[in-house]
């Protein structure tokens, strides 16, 4: 029995590997029993490079649309796994912002054209936002080169709200994107913890350590015979608020008692 659980950006974010799409590859070549891989890049180098060996997956927003698996009851090939997403994670997200500022009218979003899951989570968070009277705008970063125009964008737009979506790049860059929004005095949020960590406000995501204790579970019944075709890609069940203490401080804000009381943790 052999297993290969590759590093990669993962909820469609995290710092990744700037070599991960040449090196899964030669994964491939080591002709393990499963592959254990994070992220929707990841999962797409490898559904590339494998038609035939099992590949389960943590992170994934968009499975479905992102062309990785025929359906979430009947994935239908060699991939299968557990998403981040719900499908009313942004309209939180949105929410979240305007609790912490009621009077909030816009919102930029720092997503990645080179991302299926951003590109989809930008759709819906398009699409809520309208709803809750809210503008959208979208501000790309999908390399290195597209760090000083998003800043600049945000600067020049001085939005209400950020939305941060976790890619490499946007991890990769957290803590100037967090000192930004101190400095402007914006409210923000991501789905991914590690880049509240670096300085966001807050951070609404699925509970990364529930989905990661599921995936034995997956790599189990595959090494026993059973396909990913026939497995039913799982939605995420428990998701976490966290509050960076120290943010809330610098912004000069005093985070409403609700949201106190709903948080997993204020990250002091």
């Amino acid at each position: 029995m052999s297993m290969v659980a590759p590093s990669s950006s993962n909820g469609d974010g995290g710092k990744g590997n700037p070599n991960g799409c040449a090196t899964r590859p030669r994964m491939v070549g080591l002709n393990p029993d499963v592959i254990v891989v994070g992220g929707s890049e990841a999962t797409k180098s490898l559904k590339e490079a494998t038609r035939t060996i099992p590949i389960v997956f943590i992170g994934p927003s968009y499975p479905v649309e992102e062309g990785l698996v025929q359906s979430f009851a009947r994935p239908g090939g060699n991939i299968t796994g557990i998403t981040v997403a719900q499908s009313d994670h942004t309209a939180k997200m949105l929410q979240l912002l305007l609790d912490v500022a009621p009077a909030l009218t816009d919102v930029s979003v720092v997503w990645s054209p080179v991302n299926l899951g951003t590109t989809f989570l930008l759709r819906d968070i398009e699409s809520a936002a309208s709803g809750m009277k809210l503008k959208v705008l979208p501000v790309p970063m999908a390399s290195a080169a597209d760090v000083e125009p998003a800043l600049l964008a945000i600067t020049r737009a001085r939005p209400g709200g950020l939305i941060v979506l976790a890619t490499p790049v946007s991890s990769a860059n957290a803590e100037r994107i967090g000192e930004l929004a101190i400095r402007l005095r914006i409210p923000s949020i991501t789905q991914a913890k590690a880049l509240m960590e670096r300085g966001l406000l807050m951070s609404y995501g699925a509970d990364a350590q529930d989905l990661e204790r599921r995936i034995p579970g997956y790599v189990d019944r595959i090494l026993k015979g059973a396909k990913p075709a026939d497995m039913p890609v799982e939605r995420p069940t428990k998701f976490e608020l966290y509050i960076n203490g120290k943010t809330t401080k610098a912004l000069g804000l005093t985070m409403p008692q609700s949201l106190l009381q709903r948080a997993n943790e204020v990250i002091q």
